[in-house]
């Protein structure tokens, strides 16, 4: 099936209005990757923290990487974004698992690198 952008869009605005309105911050990079269609088994060994699936360096701090695809990471208010795009980017986890698409987040604003 073809990607269809319309759709994406809004159901990304659903989701950001999810995240603001219930205050759903842990289920964001979950209900992201339904979006790019990843696998329910998939996210259910994600949020299972399962070694084999979700090989980000903290998954404590409610870092979730997945081998080929993504690698999310939650920051806290006022820490510097770009900074923090920057040192995941150099990780070797990057490289190691060829994660495609960074994303790191404060909640408010989103910043990627695909």
């Amino acid at each position: 099936m073809a990607f269809n952008q319309t759709q994406f869009f809004e159901d990304l605005e659903k989701l950001t209005i999810k995240v603001i309105d219930k205050n759903k911050k842990d289920d964001f990079i979950y209900d992201f990757l339904t979006l790019l269609d990843v696998s329910k088994s998939t996210i259910t060994s994600l949020k299972k923290n399962d070694g084999r699936f979700n090989v980000a360096a903290n998954p404590e701090a409610g870092e979730v990487a997945n081998k080929h695809r993504i690698y999310f990471k939650p920051v806290d208010a006022g820490q510097d974004l770009a900074k923090a795009l920057k040192d995941v980017m150099n990780s070797p986890i990057i490289n190691q698992h060829k994660i495609r698409m960074v994303m790191v987040t404060d909640f408010n604003t989103v910043l990627i690198n695909d």
